[in-house]
């Protein structure tokens, strides 16, 4: 069974785990350049609970298989 929901601040590390896992040219595609472990981390640090939500997609295992950031306007 897939779930997809709006992750919890608290569940931000989640997110992080799942952008860990792409592969070199899945990162490059995604973010339009590569980025190191340590990139992606502080990435996933600046965001903002009140100005952006996380949409992801958990397997059986409960993994992030896929995600997307959306910015909250207004």
């Amino acid at each position: 069974m897939n779930t997809l929901r709006i992750l919890t601040p608290a569940e931000h590390g989640l997110y992080r785990d799942h952008l860990l896992r792409l592969s070199a040219e899945d990162r490059r595609l995604r973010f339009g350049t590569p980025l190191d472990d340590a990139a992606i981390a502080a990435f996933v640090a600046r965001i903002s609970p009140w100005d952006a939500r996380i949409i992801a997609r958990f397997d059986h295992r409960l993994a992030v298989v896929g995600a997307v950031q959306v910015t909250v306007v207004g």
